[in-house]
């Protein structure tokens, strides 16, 4: 029976692929079917709903950050979302299982696609990305996070025994600096800087080793290079400015609008940090953020032509099908129990 529920969702996210591929959206229905579904699978496979809610909570966090961050849209965070729930127990009782599925889903195409942005990036745009990537300030505090608020984090969670790695340190690292973005204030600076020192002196064994260098380099060399320099490539390369009078419905705005006291004003998503964000959602933006519908359209066009609104352009991007790379993850991470490069070695 648990069988038959896996093979219903992969042919789910078949029908939902090619829906994505054709029409470049990802039905909610068949969201609301795997929901439902997987919520059987999960109380036929007598589940800890403890456990399993854990794991769901932190696996809407990444698919959420995944979407904000702007590599997927709304329809397949959610698609990534509800796969989780065909998960046998003992993959989904684990949380590095959200680190397992993230890895069979992006890394097969992730390599390609950095190559395809990097191949289609001029000279002058490859420059600007590394100037963007590597401010002083922000190389300088992220460096500084890494090394204490990060490190202070960690080590009760390990002596807990709760799962961490790699890609947990990446999420905390990137949480800190966002929040230090969205608020910018000396005292957190100073925090985050008075953490860092403390972990070099009572933590001096393992700051003075080659092996913590390499990967505190790492660490933030890959959170520089997927934070910054592939995110300003990817922004600049698959979004466009449209004249206001010119969108339409199902446009996907890299940029939204919010209403300020001095009136209408644009916010990059390239600029605005994850916090930030948040707070502009609060605030009940003039439009949906993930996609334009009718009546957003109709809205922006009738302020601009009371010239309400004082710019002629919004940023919209170029929607990228993730849904079958997202269910080819799936069926990776259900043939391989686990992630196929530990599969793969393995056999060798």
């Amino acid at each position: 029976m648990k069988e038959l529920l896996i093979a219903f969702a992969l042919l789910v996210g078949l029908i939902v692929s090619y829906f994505d591929i054709k029409t470049q959206r990802v039905p909610n229905k068949a969201i609301a079917v795997l929901l439902v579904v997987g919520a059987l699978f999960q109380f036929l496979s007598g589940s800890n709903f403890f456990s399993v809610g854990i794991v769901l909570l932190y696996a809407f966090f990444i698919s959420f950050l995944i979407w904000w961050l702007g590599i997927w849209p709304a329809g397949d965070a959610k698609l990534f979302f509800a796969f989780f729930l065909f998960f046998p127990f003992k993959l989904i009782s684990n949380p590095s299982i959200v680190t397992v599925f993230f890895i069979n889903t992006f890394v097969p195409v992730s390599f390609f696609m950095v190559l395809i942005i990097i191949i289609k990036s001029k000279f002058k745009l490859l420059k600007d990305a590394f100037k963007y990537s590597f401010v002083p300030y922000n190389v300088f505090m992220i460096a500084v996070i890494l090394l204490g608020f990060v490190w202070f984090v960690m080590r009760p969670l390990g002596s807990l025994g709760l799962y961490t790695d790699y890609f947990f340190s990446l999420i905390i690292l990137f949480f800190a600096f966002e929040l230090l973005k969205a608020f910018f204030t000396f005292k957190m600076e100073l925090f985050f800087l008075i953490l860092a020192i403390v972990r070099v002196v009572i933590d001096f064994r393992t700051v003075y080793t080659l092996s913590f260098l390499f990967n505190f380099l790492m660490l933030a060399a890959l959170f520089i290079f997927f934070r910054f320099f592939v995110l300003f490539l990817s922004y600049n390369l698959y979004t466009k400015k449209v004249p206001l009078s010119r969108l339409k419905a199902g446009m996907s705005p890299a940029e939204f609008i919010v209403s300020k006291k001095r009136g209408f004003e644009r916010v990059s998503f390239l600029q605005s940090s994850f916090i930030g964000y948040l707070s502009f959602a609060k605030e009940k933006p003039l439009h949906n953020l993930d996609c334009l519908s009718k009546e957003d359209v109709k809205k922006i066009k009738t302020l601009r032509k009371s010239k309400k609104i004082p710019f002629s352009t919004l940023r919209v991007g170029e929607r990228q099908p993730f849904a079958p790379f997202i269910v080819l993850g799936f069926a990776l991470t259900i043939l391989c129990s686990g992630d196929f490069f530990s599969f793969i070695l393995g056999l060798v």
